[in-house]
C-alpha cells in the first residue's frame, strides 16, 4: 500500500468516514487558470470508495484519517497506509497521542486505548474507561473500578464501586461491604495518586475540590459543609442543597428543595449575593447565569450577573449558554454575545456558534448541526443574519463582513472552505480565510476543513487528500518537491527592547524562518518560557508551555556563513502540551526553523514590527 501513480494503492479499505462541514459559498471568480491546476497536486485515493457524513477527521489531530471496513472502524495516514486495522465497532477520537477506543462483546461494549502507531496501549477490556487527566485514567473491570497509567499498569487496585476523576490531586470514590448492614447507604471518601484515603468521611453525598474546597453531606438530614484537601470542615452552612466553589464563590439554596431559593455565598460563608432566583450556574468569566421561572417547563427566563449581584443581562432570555471566553444568548430567534470583558454584540443575529474546538454548525438552507470544524482562535464567532453569513471576534469586531455567501468556514488564517448551492446539490471547494480569492473552485462533491494541515475531498466516486502545503503556496510544484531555497536574512531582532546577536534567520517563500531551539533559549526564565525536547520513541517534538528550557549548546551558535541554503519541508511533529500542534516547519542545515508569528499564536509571545527601523520585536 502506499501512494503510485498520483493515487493510492489500498485494498482492503471500503470506505472513508469523514466530517463534512455543511454550511454557507462564497460568490467569487477564479483567480487564474493556475489555481484551477492546483487540482493535479490532489492524492487520489484509488477504489470504490464510501462517504459518509460522520465523524472521520477527528483522527487529523495525530495525523490520521478515520475510515471504515466491513462496518468496523479503524485509521489510515497521509500516504494511505493502514495505520489502524479496521477491527472497531465505533470510531476512535484521538487526544494527543492516545484514542479511545470501544468493540461489542455480547451485549457489552468494552474500552481501552490505542497510540497513534495502532498499537493496543490498553487492552480492550473494561466496561468503563474516562479519559487521562494527570497520567491516570478512571478503569472499571467486572464491576470494580481503580485507576491505571497511560502504560494499562494498575495505580490504584480495583476495589471501588464509583470512583470519580482526580481534581486537583485528590478523587472521591466509595467502596462497598458486602458484611455492612448499610452498605446500599453511599460511604464516600478521598484518596490521593498513591490510592491513600486522605479524607476518611463517610460521606452520603461528595462533590470533586474546586477553589481548594469540596462540597459534602455527612447524612441526608444534615447541612452542606465545605472541607479542605485535609478533611478539616472549613465551612458549616445551613443550607440542604449547594453547589461547588468556582471563582471564590458557591451557590446555595434556601428553603424546599424543589422550590427553593438560590444564591451565592464567598468562602467566608457570607451571602454575598441574596438567594432568590429559582436556578443558577456557577461563575465564569465573573459572571453567571441565572434564571426565574419553573425550571420543569419551558416557562424559564435566563439572566446574567456579576460577582457584586448586578444584572449584567437582564432576565428575559430564552437561553444562555457559556462558552470558554464569553456568553451566547438568545431571545426568540435571534442571537446576541457577550464576550467577558463586558462588550455585547447586538440581538440581531440568525445564528451564532463559537469556534471552539470542534462545535456543531448550522447553515440557511443547507444543514442541521451535524458537521464539525475546528479553528485555532476561541474567540472567533460564526454569525448568521439572514441567508448571509460572517465573523467577528469576541470584542464583536468583524473579521469577515457579511456577506451573501452560500456558505464559508475559515480554519485559520490562511484556509477557508467554501461551498455553492444550485438547487439541491451543494459544491465544495477552497479559498483564502477573507473570501477574496478562490483557491480551489466549488467542483467537490463534499470537502472537509483543514485539520493538522490536511483536508479530504470528493469528487466522482473518488476520495482524494489536499495537502495545504501544496496547495496554498505561491509555487505548488516547487513546495510538492519539498525542496526549496532558504535565503540567509540579516533582519534586525530586539527582545524586549535589547537587541539580540547570533540569531540564524533564513527568508522561505517572503516569510522569515526562526530555529526553534534559539526562540526557547530566548524564553528562558520569561513569563512565556517554555521547553523542547525530542522524543525518539514517538519520533515527536515535545514543548511544554511554562516548562524549564534545558540548554544543549545548540542555540544561538551565529548568523551562519551567510549564505543560503537548502530547505526542506520538515516531517516532525510538535506535541504541544500533550496535544497536537499543527505548525509548519523547514528542516535548515538539521535544524527545525519555524515562523515567528505561528509559534507565537501556540506559545503566547508577543511579535511586532518597526517598519522605521525594520526591526522584528518579541516581547516576552
Amino acid at each position: 500500500m502506499g501512494y503510485k501513480n498520483g493515487g493510492f494503492k489500498m485494498r482492503k479499505i471500503t470506505s472513508i468516514v469523514i466530517a463534512f462541514a455543511l454550511v454557507l459559498s462564497i460568490n467569487t471568480t477564479f483567480a487564474s487558470a493556475n489555481d484551477r491546476d492546483r487540482t493535479q497536486y490532489i492524492k487520489w485515493i484509488d477504489g470504490d470508495y464510501k462517504v459518509e457524513k460522520m465523524f472521520g477527521l477527528r483522527g487529523f489531530d495525530s495525523g490520521l484519517i478515520i475510515v471504515k471496513e466491513n462496518d468496523k472502524y479503524g485509521a489510515i495516514d497521509k500516504d494511505g497506509n493502514e495505520v489502524v486495522p479496521c477491527k472497531y465497532h465505533y470510531p476512535m477520537v484521538f487526544y494527543g497521542d492516545l484514542a479511545k477506543i470501544k468493540k461489542r462483546e455480547g451485549k457489552f461494549l468494552k474500552y481501552g486505548y490505542i497510540n497513534d502507531k495502532g498499537e493496543e496501549v490498553i487492552p480492550v477490556k473494561y466496561t468503563r474507561l474516562g479519559e487521562f487527566k494527570d497520567g491516570v485514567a478512571v478503569a472499571t473491570q467486572n464491576g470494580k473500578s481503580g485507576y491505571i497509567n497511560k502504560d494499562g499498569e494498575v495505580e490504584i487496585p480495583f476495589r471501588y464501586v464509583e470512583a470519580e476523576p482526580f481534581s486537583e490531586d485528590l478523587a472521591v470514590v466509595r467502596l462497598f461491604d458486602e458484611n455492612d448492614e448499610s452498605a446500599l447507604d453511599f460511604k464516600y471518601f478521598y484518596i490521593d495518586k498513591k490510592g491513600k484515603t486522605v479524607v476518611k468521611g463517610p460521606f452520603v453525598i461528595a462533590e470533586s475540590f474546586s477553589d481548594g474546597l469540596a462540597m459534602v453531606k455527612k447524612d441526608y438530614k444534615s447541612k452542606i459543609q465545605y472541607i479542605d484537601k485535609i478533611g478539616k470542615i472549613v465551612l458549616n452552612t445551613s443550607y440542604r442543597d449547594a453547589k461547588s466553589f468556582s471563582e471564590g464563590l458557591a451557590p446555595v439554596q434556601k428553603g424546599d428543595l424543589l422550590k427553593g431559593k438560590w444564591g451565592f455565598i464567598n468562602k467566608k460563608g457570607k451571602e454575598v449575593i441574596k438567594p432568590k432566583y429559582d436556578g443558577v450556574e456557577n461563575f465564569h468569566n465573573g459572571m453567571a447565569v441565572v434564571m426565574l421561572g419553573d425550571l420543569y417547563s419551558k416557562d424559564v427566563k435566563y439572566g446574567l450577573i456579576d460577582k457584586a449581584g448586578k444584572i449584567v443581562a437582564s432576565i428575559k432570555y430564552d437561553k444562555i449558554r457559556a462558552t470558554e471566553n464569553g456568553f451566547i444568548i438568545k431571545k426568540g430567534n435571534k442571537y446576541s454575545y457577550l464576550h467577558k470583558n463586558g462588550i455585547r454584540t447586538k440581538l440581531k443575529y440568525d445564528d451564532i456558534t463559537m469556534v471552539n474546538g470542534r462545535v456543531g454548525v448550522s447553515a440557511a438552507g443547507i444543514g442541521s448541526r451535524e458537521a464539525y470544524l475546528s479553528l485555532i482562535d476561541g474567540a472567533t464567532i460564526m454569525v448568521r443574519e439572514g441567508e448571509k453569513t460572517g465573523y467577528i471576534d469576541g470584542n464583536g469586531k468583524v473579521i469577515m463582513p457579511l456577506s451573501s455567501y452560500d456558505g464559508i468556514i475559515a480554519r485559520d488564517d490562511k484556509v477557508a472552505l467554501i461551498l455553492k448551492k444550485t438547487g439541491n446539490s451543494v459544491k465544495f471547494g477552497y479559498a483564502t480565510e477573507n473570501g477574496k480569492r478562490v483557491i480551489i473552485p466549488t467542483i467537490f462533491n463534499l470537502g472537509s476543513v483543514y485539520l493538522d494541515g490536511m483536508g479530504i475531498v470528493e469528487k466522482d466516486g473518488k476520495i482524494g487528500i489536499i495537502d495545504e502545503e501544496v496547495l496554498f503556496a505561491e509555487n505548488p510544484a516547487k513546495v510538492k518537491n519539498e525542496k526549496i531555497e532558504a535565503i540567509y536574512s540579516s533582519m534586525p531582532v530586539k527582545l524586549n527592547g535589547e537587541k539580540i546577536e547570533n540569531l540564524e534567520i533564513y527568508n522561505l517563500n517572503g516569510n522569515n524562518y526562526f530555529k526553534l531551539r534559539d526562540i526557547a533559549l530566548l524564553s528562558k526564565n520569561s513569563k512565556n518560557e517554555f521547553s523542547v525536547d525530542w522524543n525518539s520513541a514517538k519520533k515527536v517534538i515535545e514543548i511544554k508551555k511554562g516548562g524549564k528550557y534545558k540548554v544543549i549548546g545548540q542555540e544561538l551558535l551565529g548568523k551562519g556563513d551567510g549564505h543560503s541554503k537548502e530547505a526542506v519541508l520538515s516531517k516532525a511533529r510538535i506535541l504541544l502540551d500533550n496535544k497536537f500542534a499543527n505548525i509548519k516547519a523547514y528542516s535548515i542545515s538539521d535544524n527545525n526553523y519555524y515562523k515567528l508569528r505561528d509559534l507565537s499564536k501556540v506559545l503566547g509571545f508577543e511579535v511586532g514590527y518597526d517598519k522605521k527601523t525594520r526591526t522584528v520585536e518579541i516581547s516576552m
